[in-house]
């Protein structure tokens, strides 16, 4: 069979970094065209790494958090923009891995090139419209939705997930947890044979508490009397309440409580 041109490839390249560029700079996200580029050059400089690491052991090596972390460093206090450049830096990779994975079974089932081409680039068009018009949709019809009060339980967790890491690495930002003042480096320079002993398994300890935690709390509170926890549980809206503000996004997707007597940032 004929391979698929390079040109094909190279022209969807170019008219969806394109395309990329003009949503960056006409739609009010606060991420500028360079931002855009760098993302698509780090996905383009560690896809090979994760591709030869997926072949050999069949598992994905995520590249979300490194994106994250390095908008949160370049472009500080903007978390719409965190999501847009995770969504191309990462996204991207994780699609054209998946990518290469069809082409090489398809490779195997002697597929022809240029059709498993082809029928991949209608397919990415008519879900990318399917799924803008079933959300677009579901906001309209389905009451409460991405809420705890949304019906058949459509509350949003995993956009929530997305929404916290913009959060954490585009408004507080990594500087607050591996700056200069932050407590985690005299940590390291001060012990730093501790540090290369107990780091990786005090992480995965971190990370097997948060889930045992989780069923001591949904046990222990949430199971024998959901009530009180939904009357007294604590959130965010709660603290800000308390305080007599609200949260808002001001200026460049900066992060700002108004108070009774005007706004802190």
């Amino acid at each position: 069979y004929n391979d698929a041109p390079m040109w094909w490839y190279l022209a969807t390249f170019v008219s969806m970094t394109a395309i990329g560029i003009f949503v960056v700079e006409y739609y009010p996200v606060h991420l500028p065209w360079y931002g855009l580029l760098l993302a698509l050059g780090l996905c383009a400089l560690l896809f090979i790494p994760t591709g030869i690491v997926a072949a050999i052991t069949n598992q994905h090596s995520s590249t979300y958090l490194i994106n994250q972390i390095a908008c949160g460093a370049l472009f500080p206090g903007r978390p719409v923009a965190n999501m847009v450049f995770v969504t191309y830096g990462y996204i991207c990779s994780a699609q054209g891995i998946k990518f290469s994975s069809d082409l090489k079974l398809g490779h195997y089932m002697k597929i022809p090139p240029r059709l498993l081409f082809s029928v991949q680039m209608a397919a990415t068009l008519v879900s990318s419209l399917t799924q803008i018009s079933v959300l677009n949709w579901m906001f309209a019809n389905v009451r409460g939705i991405c809420t705890t009060d949304a019906v058949n339980g459509f509350s949003c967790p995993l956009a929530r997930v997305h929404f916290n890491g913009s959060i954490l690495w585009g408004v507080v930002g990594p500087g607050e947890f591996f700056g200069p003042n932050a407590t985690y480096r005299p940590i390291r320079r001060s012990a730093s044979e501790w540090w290369a002993k107990y780091t990786m398994t005090l992480s995965a300890a971190l990370d097997s508490g948060l889930a045992f935690g989780v069923v001591v709390i949904f046990f222990g509170a949430y199971a024998i009397n959901p009530d009180e926890v939904g009357e007294e549980g604590g959130g965010v809206e709660g603290v800000v309440g308390e305080a007599g503000g609200d949260v808002g996004v001001e200026g460049e997707g900066e992060l700002a409580v108004e108070g009774e007597d005007g706004v802190e940032g």
